[in-house]
């Protein structure tokens, strides 16, 4: 809950509405990220989930997130954004 304040940032990567943040989400997401990366989740007082993936020098893209979390999600079998 270290959210910062004013809620996710406008290019944010948000969970869909209805997915959870579990275990087995946590790990599909590591197994989806490019080489030398990490990822955070982050949660607000609103209950806004939204995910970063960090890279040597920082945050990358939103393009690089959605692409990890569409890539873990479609391996556990949950819909992903559009489908």
């Amino acid at each position: 809950m270290n959210a910062p304040p004013g809620g996710p940032p406008e290019n944010a990567v948000l969970l869909e509405e209805g997915q959870q943040l579990d275990a087995p989400l946590r790990r599909a997401v590591a197994d989806a990220l490019p080489e030398g990366t990490t990822f955070g989740f982050i949660s607000d007082e609103d209950e806004n989930t939204w995910m970063c993936v960090i890279g040597p020098e920082g945050s990358l893209r939103p393009e690089v997130t959605r692409e990890v979390l569409n890539t873990a999600l479609a391996s556990l079998g949950r819909p992903t954004p559009g489908s």
